[in-house]
Parts: structure tokens; C-alpha cells; sequence
């Protein structure tokens, strides 16, 4: 879903005071939606819409979505550690935050599940963490 793709990104680069919020500050920016790029420089963030239900399946109101950030990073042998910090600052700017999403009216975003993802032989660290969105359409 394109337009809600837009708002995620909007509300992750947002300015408040010209200052950008802590997960934008803790990643260098950099988030990309569905694969991060080539060589992408660690810490970053991928974001992907997981599942999309239609507003007259399962659920009271609304659309529900829900989208998966997943956190990377190799920058040091205490990248788990950095990780965790990181999504602290995915919590404080997203949890029970409002977006706008064009051409939806916006229900509710709550987080989900939080998983580890061990490193790897290469040193690289992960977590993922999901939000469920309700959107209504207008």
C-alpha cells in the first residue's frame, strides 16, 4: 500500500525544531521499504507491509495492515546492544502514533510482536518489530 508506505515516511522523516527524531538519528536515515540497498551502510531499517486485510474481513472497523520493521547492523561487537536501542527509538516515535495516510481516515497503530534475530557469521545483528495499523477508507 503505496500511500500508507508515504506516511510511515513522513512521520520518520518529520522535523521537530529542524531536528529529526532519535530512530531517524540512530539509523543515519536510513530506511527503505520492502529491501535495503546494496552495500547499504549499518545501522538501517527495511519496512514491509506483512499482511493487508480488507475492511470486511475479521475485523470490527476498518482495514487492518500489518507492517514489519526490521532492524540491522554490524557496526561493532556490540551491535545487539545497539539494536536494542534502536528499537526503543522505533517505539517512542511509533507507538500509538497517528499517521496520515492519504485517502484513508485513520483508526489506530499498536505494536506487536518484537523479535531477536541472532548474529550472524558475518556480525550482523536483527530484530524486527510490527505495528498493526486500522485504516478507514474515505
Amino acid at each position: 500500500m503505496k500511500v500508507l508506505a508515504q506516511a510511515i515516511k513522513s512521520k520518520f522523516e518529520e522535523l521537530t525544531g529542524g531536528i529529526h527524531n532519535s530512530f531517524y538519528t540512530a539509523i543515519g536515515g536510513r530506511l527503505r521499504y520492502g529491501v535495503a540497498l546494496e552495500n547499504e551502510s549499518a545501522p538501517y531499517c527495511v519496512v514491509y507491509v506483512i499482511t493487508q486485510d480488507p475492511d470486511d474481513m475479521f475485523v470490527e472497523e476498518g482495514e487492518e495492515i500489518l507492517v514489519q520493521f526490521s532492524l540491522f547492523d554490524n557496526t561493532n561487537p556490540q551491535s545487539g546492544i545497539v539494536i536494542d536501542d534502536i528499537c526503543s527509538t522505533i517505539t517512542d516515535l511509533f507507538n500509538n502514533a497517528t499517521l496520515s495516510v492519504t485517502g484513508y481516515s485513520f483508526i489506530d497503530m499498536g505494536r506487536g510482536r518484537v523479535r531477536g534475530i541472532p548474529r550472524d557469521s558475518e556480525g550482523w545483528w536483527g530484530k524486527t518489530v510490527e505495528y498493526r495499523i486500522l485504516l478507514e477508507k474515505v
